[in-house]
């Protein structure tokens, strides 16, 4: 063991030796960032050491947690929460789209350009990404498409575990639709795969939706279809995403 310590920061700094079982050198690189970013940011140095040991038992080795530690306090500034709940949040998305620690910094930037130019906030979008992004990854949408189109769904009024089921359920319907909507997507001329069968971004279904929608003159029609596609629960979901604008989307 490297040490035995008192106190708060000591105690945080120890539960991240036995949680990750670090090696005596890992140790000391972790302790000297710890008390370094309580030098150069608003967290002390303690609340760093909570941030490793957080991370710690969410299963990150050394190199992971000193590459993660400096970008959860970031990302926890920016969003005005606790370490715990930011912490929590970057682990899950990470794991959820299967990203390595030196994409952390492009996830944080993702994250808070979403919460601060849309309706929601950082608890409620990664509460959202825990329902829609395992689907999501599976059906080859970006990270930033995915993140962008739940802002969106915040936008309309779909928050956490709702706008988070919504998406995962239009991604469902279009990776697999039902014969009905098979024939649905003919008749309006929509494709939602490129030639390869690799389902196409959120923005480019929604363009040709809104082309779609253009030509119909009944817009009941239109919603009509638009909820044999989707169903009861995602077709609200999408045509809330659609209404603001495939274009905006993409931007």
């Amino acid at each position: 063991a490297v040490g035995v310590f008192g106190g708060k920061f000591e105690k945080s700094m120890n539960t991240v030796q036995a949680v990750s079982g670090v090696t005596a050198q890992e140790f000391k690189s972790l302790e000297i960032q710890a008390r370094d970013l309580g030098e150069t940011t608003q967290f002390s140095a303690g609340q760093a050491a909570d941030a490793m040991a957080i991370l710690s038992k969410l299963g990150q080795d050394a190199n992971q947690i000193l590459g993660s530690t400096p970008r959860v306090l970031e990302l926890a500034a920016a969003a005005g929460m606790d370490l715990e709940q930011s912490a929590e949040i970057v682990s899950s998305t990470m794991a959820g789209f299967r990203f390595e620690v030196e994409e952390l910094a492009n996830v944080n930037d993702v994250l808070v350009k979403t919460f601060i130019s849309s309706k929601t906030n950082l608890q409620n979008l990664g509460q959202a990404l825990k329902f829609a992004g395992p689907a999501a990854k599976a059906a080859g949408l970006s990270f930033e498409s995915t993140v962008a189109t739940l802002g969106f769904l915040a936008n309309a009024g779909f928050e956490a575990e709702m706008a988070g089921t919504g998406l995962r359920g239009s991604i469902m319907k279009l990776l697999n639709p039902s014969k009905e909507a098979k024939e649905i997507l003919d008749k309006y001329r929509i494709t939602i795969e490129d030639t390869e069968g690799k389902l196409l971004s959120m923005s480019q279904i929604m363009a040709q939706f809104a082309i779609a929608q253009r030509k119909v003159a009944n817009e009941t029609e239109f919603a009509q279809a638009a909820f044999k596609i989707f169903a009861q629960r995602a077709g609200p979901a999408f045509l809330s995403v659609l209404a603001q604008g495939s274009e905006e989307l993409a931007k």
